[in-house]
């Protein structure tokens, strides 16, 4: 029972330490119970932000140690990494997927407190000057082909996913069948050691608790949509937080906080409403017309002009190249609906050359055919002729532009990030939409 009060206190000083070392995430502190069980190995979080630690693990390490490892496991909680895992498997991850992420994300973090917190830092935790768990033969993690420090958890994991199926395949594993990517890198040494009194590796990517990669392991207890409900508001608390007393948080924690806490600006609607905004300025003179009735007519007289507003002519031009096929249709729609109600837009099919133009209601009418180089500068060009009001450019912009300045209103929506090789004019509205339109650390 002494061991049990014992851990018990280390963990409530931990938290106090941490709440004067990290102040930012003292909501989650606050509401992180503790669960003292022997069935987690060493100490691991679950996604409804309650506390798992072994007391024999907890009772052998020093006070800074503690709140080093209480540090680490919260910061699995604040950047949401389980939500980020599901998204990228697409539904459950398989047991290799959930290891390598949680190897991934455990570089990210160590990599985050080091800058305050580096000499607290256990034996046996995952480091980017470290080895690559469970790796044969042992291989350094700087010597993982691709792999600097630096990086997200989403570059991380795809460059340890694809080192650990390359291994998988020098080992002549195919005989397994295990070809869904299930089972975990550790299978196949996972039974190297059958000692049981050995220590467990510290924060072990293997036993990692559901606050990392979503999945409940059986010493957690039973959670409702209400528990990550309550987390998903206390993590809004810890972005507030990050402005008012930021304490000695390093740029890279707040980096990846501001991402993931903060209330992300969807660029569909950003691009639609740019669309409306540039053509709205460009729209015609009034015309006056005996077709319109005008709003001072009075009944009995002589009828009076009447007029109307010219909607603006508005082209669109899709970068047909073969580097965009899957990359369009998003961007291309919102387009379309900002142009909803205005008259139809011509849409032009383009790469080296004009394959296809026409004039479209519904984006669902526009046909996209892969081909080969780009150069849509002779598109705007050829468009810029036509004496449109606005030329909306669909690219990833691997391509030349206009040596001068067109006559019409140029919006470039980009899906790729922006290429040094080939910079967008500055005559230009320029929109990011690319996936990573902000690089984040978490």
């Amino acid at each position: 029972m002494s061991g049990i009060t014992k851990s018990k206190a280390a963990i409530f000083n931990a938290k106090t330490q941490c709440k004067m070392l990290e102040p930012y995430m003292t909501v989650l502190w606050n509401k992180m119970p503790c669960v003292e069980t022997s069935s987690v190995p060493t100490m691991a979080v679950d996604h409804a932000n309650r506390m798992y630690v072994n007391p024999d693990f907890a009772n052998q390490l020093e006070p800074m140690q503690v709140a080093y490892c209480v540090l680490h496991e919260t910061l699995h909680v604040a950047l949401g990494h389980c939500k980020m895992l599901q998204t990228i498997a697409a539904g459950e991850p398989t047991e290799q997927q959930a290891f390598v992420w949680n190897v991934a994300t455990d570089l990210v973090i160590q990599q985050m407190l080091a800058k305050h917190h580096k000499c607290s830092e256990i034996d046996g935790i995952i480091t980017i000057d470290g080895m690559v768990p469970k790796a044969s033969p042992p291989t350094a993690m700087r010597d993982v082909p691709g792999l600097e420090p630096g990086m997200n958890s989403m570059q991380y994991y795809s460059l340890l996913m694809d080192f650990y199926k390359q291994q998988k395949e020098e080992q002549g594993d195919g005989d397994d069948g295990d070809q869904s990517g299930e089972g975990s890198p550790s299978d196949s040494q996972s039974d190297d050691s059958g000692d049981s009194d050995a220590p467990a590796q510290a924060l072990d990517p293997a036993n990692a608790g559901s606050a990392s990669d979503g999945i409940p392991k059986p010493w957690e207890l039973s959670s409702t949509p209400s528990d990550q409900t309550m987390v998903d508001h206390h993590r809004q608390e810890v972005r507030e937080a990050c402005e008012s007393q930021p304490g000695n948080m390093s740029d890279r924690i707040k980096e990846s906080l501001d991402y993931q806490l903060q209330t992300q600006r969807d660029w569909f609607p950003f691009v639609r409403s740019c669309v409306c905004r540039e053509v709205s300025g460009a729209k015609g003179r009034k015309h006056a017309t005996f077709a319109q009735i005008s709003r001072r007519q009075q009944a009995g007289l002589p009828r009076m002009l009447g007029s109307y507003k010219a909607q603006p002519k508005v082209s669109i031009i899709c970068d047909t190249s073969a580097s965009m096929e899957g990359l369009y249709q998003r961007a291309f729609t919102a387009i379309a609906q900002g142009c909803r109600g205005l008259s139809k837009p011509r849409v032009v099919s383009f790469d080296t050359q004009m394959h296809d133009a026409k004039n479209l209601s519904n984006a669902k009418q526009f046909e996209w055919i892969g081909r080969g180089g780009t150069r849509l500068d002779r598109a705007v060009v050829e468009e810029d002729s036509r004496r449109p009001q606005a030329i909306v450019v669909i690219t990833d912009g691997e391509t030349r532009w206009p040596d001068s300045r067109p006559r019409a209103k140029v919006i470039i929506c980009l899906v790729k990030k922006p290429s040094n090789y080939y910079p967008t004019p500055s005559w230009a509205t320029v929109i990011d939409c690319s996936e990573d339109a902000r690089c984040y650390c978490g």
